[in-house]
């Protein structure tokens, strides 16, 4: 695949998860594509493997030629790559499924997740995100890259063999730096995808999340920051998902502030490309206005690249025309009768 944003491109991506079941439906993509085209997003966030291990590469029809029509209009692609939480694979293969004692597969979450200890786990992973740099994703993020809630402790580590008697957080740094190291050769950005609030706390949550360590081994580090999952009186925000503004500039400061540390230390500090909440949850409708105060606070950080998240890509133009930075260029119609042509782009060619 032909790539048209080079590592290293000046442009601040400015992206939106498109889930895989809007890449089936021919339909729903054409709106997402024409939302896009109108509101002047740069990037695409399309999961390679997703949260319950399925490979996109192997079960979407003309998954190739979905990701050279976003190339040929210049759209930077992130391949989403859901690292450590795979029921399918902890099903197929138990020997790789983290576990509690007498031998019971690790099943908090509501999922299977795989041993972050087992570097055949590793392999594996970056085996998928080695399989998205060759289909020609710029850059691969690994969401997922830590241990589940409550996670495995030395009072229920089972028989796994360990690669070392490291802690949680050390094992998810240690596999991230294995991972950059094995795509070094493919010119990709890797990234994580993270807790947002480990832009301020100093433990691992308990899930392996260090932001300290995490920074020194990927290009970028995207804390995933929605309001709605802050617990209450954080920041000493009683209702954090009534403050986004807040949320996000705290947060981000914090984030800043602990990047300054690492690089007066001489370490290497990951560039900072947060998630932004672009859904509602049970008690707080989110639109224009909530996104605006996000994007908003970022800026007044000096950050100006993000990723908005809608789990099942309903965005709408009343939300995203926040972006705009470009005049609309494609009809939804246009776009409808290029997708099911194979001898045909996917997209309409963008006008200078």
């Amino acid at each position: 695949m032909n790539r048209k944003v080079k590592r290293g491109s000046s442009t601040h991506v400015k992206g939106i998860y498109i889930s895989s079941e809007v890449l089936m439906n021919e339909e729903r993509l054409a709106k997402v594509i024409d939302l896009m085209f109108q509101t002047g997003l740069n990037a695409a966030v399309i999961d390679m493997k997703d949260d319950q291990g399925n490979v996109n590469g192997r079960r979407i029809r003309n998954f190739e030629q979905i990701l050279q029509g976003f190339k040929d209009n210049g759209f930077y692609l992130i391949a989403r790559v859901a690292a450590f939480r795979d029921p399918a694979l902890a099903r197929r293969r138990p020997t790789l499924a983290l576990k509690r004692r007498r031998d019971s597969a690790w099943g908090t979450e509501s999922a299977g997740w795989l041993d972050p200890y087992k570097r055949a786990c590793w392999d594996y992973v970056v085996g998928v995100g080695i399989s998205a740099a060759r289909l020609g994703f710029d850059e691969i993020q690994f969401d997922y890259v830590r241990f589940p809630y409550r996670g495995v402790g030395p009072e229920q580590e089972d028989r796994a063999t360990k690669l070392t008697q490291a802690s949680q957080a050390q094992t998810i740094a240690d596999f991230l730096s294995y991972a950059k190291s094995m795509l070094s050769s493919h010119d990709v950005v890797i990234s994580a995808g993270v807790y947002g609030a480990i832009t301020s706390t100093k433990t691992d949550s308990g899930i392996g999340q260090k932001w300290d360590l995490i920074a020194q081994h990927v290009d970028y580090i995207s804390p995933m920051m929605y309001p709605s999952l802050y617990p209450k009186g954080i920041y000493r925000i009683v209702q954090p998902e009534n403050e986004p503004y807040k949320i996000i500039q705290r947060g981000l400061f914090d984030a800043k502030r602990r990047n300054q540390l690492l690089q007066k230390k001489g370490k290497h500090a990951a560039k900072i490309r947060p998630w932004f909440q672009d859904f509602s949850s049970a008690t707080a409708k989110y639109g224009l206005k909530e996104l605006q105060a996000q994007i908003r606070a970022a800026k007044s950080q000096g950050i100006h690249e993000f990723l908005l998240w809608n789990g099942y890509a309903n965005y709408s133009y009343e939300s995203l025309q926040v972006t705009n930075t470009r005049k609309r260029t494609a009809k939804p119609a246009r776009i409808k009768r290029t997708l099911g042509a194979l001898s045909k782009p996917f997209f309409p060619k963008r006008q200078a």
